[in-house]
């Protein structure tokens, strides 16, 4: 989600850092459905703690469980393993920001 506001005569895009891919597995999939997290896991075959440390933000999405999900509830891997990625990327890119940190790298000399 993003919003636009006017800054200095331009326009400054701020975006509202993503939900955790757990959460977005509980309120969008699982409540609807009525599915349980003890049911999930034994439908994945995945243990009944790695749901549940999946939903309350201490564990991502791996490779493997991306698999699962997509083959799970018909969308495909890749809607998972990336909902991970751009948590991953967001949540680092704030952090660097939040901590003064810039990333100052120049361009490679090749490339000028």
């Amino acid at each position: 989600m993003a919003t636009i506001t006017p800054k200095n005569q331009g326009i400054t895009v701020e975006r509202k850092a993503p939900f955790h891919p757990g959460r977005v597995l509980l309120e969008a999939y699982l409540e609807p459905a009525g599915i349980t997290q003890a049911e999930l896991a034994r439908h994945l075959g995945v243990s009944q703690v790695a749901i549940s440390d999946l939903i309350r933000g201490k564990r991502g999405i791996n490779m493997r469980l991306a698999l699962l999900l997509g083959k799970a509830f018909g969308n495909g891997p890749e809607i998972w393993y990336q909902m991970q990625a751009n948590y991953d990327f967001c949540r680092e890119r704030d952090e660097l920001r939040r901590g003064g940190a810039a990333l100052h790298v120049k361009l490679l000399p090749a490339l000028s």
